[in-house]
């Protein structure tokens, strides 16, 4: 769940240059299908995990995995730019099946040594996913055109949410009485010293990757003549130092 979730947010960065082209947009307008999506999986992290407290890991698992298959077939027979970008936005609902995840692994843990090093592995998914995302979906459109890179996110959010039907179990057994009670306790972590030397920490590394990321397909395209595969293949190098 956690590496579909990290997959859908750069594996059509390599073709946003095809996507202008077609669409007869600038580059820029273009970006927005990824930063735009950057902060509604912002929005929807702080949501989701309320909602699997609330109503129980696996429907909320179930709901976000269902609907972003859906979206992601919406977006790859999208016949105009405002449908891809109302596609591509549902499709930000993903992102609540890496939150689920990693409450299931401190539903489950025993200790808090087990849960580190499950949570450690999830961590090695989350670097190896960006990795695998822009390499498989340059080849993609370069190969059948960007459609074929929702097509195959659709496929895949298919087969996750099979797995999840027939695998994930329920684990939260004592759910909270009201979304608000969880909401009441975050003054206390807005409070926290460590929780924001973590959280900064944490936004300052991952922006500047992330603003290298959506504007490499612009440079390498138009100053270093590179195709979509190559593109996908050297912004998937970055994640070794990662």
């Amino acid at each position: 769940m956690t590496g579909m979730a990290v997959v859908s947010l750069n594996m059509i960065v390599p073709a946003f240059s095809e996507m202008a082209l077609e669409f007869d947009v600038n580059y820029g307008t273009v970006n927005l299908l990824f930063s735009g999506y950057l902060i509604i999986t912002g929005f929807l992290t702080v949501l989701s995990g309320p909602l699997s407290d609330r109503f129980g890991r696996r429907p909320v698992a179930l709901a976000c995995m269902g609907t972003f298959a859906v979206a992601s077939l919406g977006c790859a027979i999208a016949p105009t730019l405002e449908l891809l970008f109302f596609f591509r936005f549902i499709q930000g609902v993903v992102v609540g099946t890496a939150v689920v995840s990693q409450a299931v692994i401190r539903d489950t843990s025993e200790t808090t040594a087990q849960a580190t090093r499950k949570l450690a592995s999830v961590a090695m998914v989350m670097g190896i996913a960006p990795l695998i995302g822009p390499t498989i979906g340059g080849a993609l459109a370069d190969w059948f055109g960007w459609r074929a890179i929702f097509g195959l996110q659709s496929a895949l959010g298919a087969v996750i949410l099979g797995l999840v039907w027939f695998d994930l179990r329920e684990t939260n057994p004592q759910k909270s009485e009201t979304m608000l009670a969880q909401v009441l306790d975050y003054p206390s972590l807005l409070a926290s010293l460590r929780f924001w030397g973590y959280a900064l920490t944490l936004s300052l590394g991952i922006s500047v990757f992330f603003s290298f990321l959506s504007g490499m397909p612009l440079i390498g395209k138009a100053e270093f003549q590179l195709s979509q595969t190559q593109i996908g293949m050297y912004m998937g190098t970055l994640t070794v130092g990662y």
